[in-house]
C-alpha cells in the first residue's frame, strides 16, 4: 500500500515494535519516530503496559527534515477507566521544496471513556497553542469517536477543521473489521492554518489481505 500510494507522511496506530522495525528497514526513503520511546523500559515493565499500542510517524527524508518533536502523555496510569497508555506524538517538519514549516500530531484515543477523549483533546489543543505559533497543524489518528458525537472531541471540533468534510467517498466508514465494512468514521485528520484539497478512505486490499481492522485515510494537500 505504501509503495502503491506513495504517501509523503504516514501516521500509524497500534504498530507493534517488530512491525515498526520491519517498516523502517524496508522503506529506505522513510524515517520515523516511534511512541514507545516516550516511556523508559523500566516504566514499561513495572506498569505492565500494552506495548502493542505503539504509534509512529514516518516521513520521506527527501522532502522533509525535523526541526521539533516530542510526546504528550494523555493519561497517566490507567485513569479515566482506561485500559492502555495513550499518547500523542508530534513532529515539526521543514519542507525542503517550499521552505515551509508545519506540525503533524499522531494519536490513538481511549476507546471506552468519553471524558478521557475530551481530556486528551484539551491536552493536545493546549500543546498546539504552546508550540505551534501560526504554523500549519495536522492532527491525525484513531480518535475512537466520530467528530460529531456530542462532547467527545469538543476542543478539537471547536478549533480545527475536519478532513471528513472533504472526504470523497462519503457514506463509507473507516472501520472495516477485516472485511466487514461499517459507516462508522473513527479515523480522520483535524487541521488548522492550512487547507486540504481532498481526503479519501483507502479500501484496496493487497494480496487479498486487509491492512487492518480500520481502513487507512489519505489526505491530499
Amino acid at each position: 500500500m505504501i509503495l502503491d500510494k506513495k504517501p509523503s507522511i504516514i501516521c500509524m496506530q497500534e504498530c507493534m515494535s517488530h512491525m515498526w522495525k520491519y517498516l523502517c528497514n524496508t522503506l529506505k526513503l522513510y524515517y520515523g519516530e516511534y511512541s514507545i520511546d516516550a516511556f523508559n523500559k523500566k516504566s514499561l515493565l513495572d506498569s505492565k503496559l500494552f506495548i502493542s499500542e505503539g504509534i509512529g510517524i514516518l516521513f520521506d527524508i527527501n522532502k522533509y527534515i525535523v526541526f521539533d518533536q516530542g510526546y504528550i502523555k494523555l493519561h497517566k496510569g490507567f485513569g479515566f477507566d482506561t485500559k492502555y497508555w495513550r499518547v500523542c506524538q508530534y513532529i515539526g517538519l521543514y519542507d525542503l521544496y517550499t521552505d515551509e514549516k508545519f506540525y503533524v500530531f499522531n494519536t490513538h484515543f481511549e476507546h471506552k471513556t468519553r471524558d478521557a477523549r475530551h481530556h486528551a483533546c484539551e491536552l493536545i489543543h493546549n500543546k498546539i497553542q504552546e508550540i505551534c505559533k501560526d504554523y500549519p497543524v495536522y492532527i491525525c489518528g484513531d480518535f475512537n469517536a466520530e467528530p460529531y458525537w456530542t462532547n467527545n472531541l469538543e476542543p478539537l471540533t471547536y478549533n480545527y477543521k475536519c478532513s471528513l468534510d472533504k472526504c470523497i467517498n462519503k457514506g463509507m466508514g473507516t472501520v472495516c473489521g477485516f472485511g466487514k465494512p461499517t459507516r462508522i468514521n473513527l479515523d480522520f485528520c483535524f487541521y488548522k492554518n492550512t487547507h486540504i484539497n481532498s481526503s479519501y478512505i483507502i479500501t484496496d486490499t493487497y494480496n487479498n489481505k486487509y491492512l487492518s481492522d480500520h481502513y487507512p485515510v489519505m489526505i491530499e494537500i
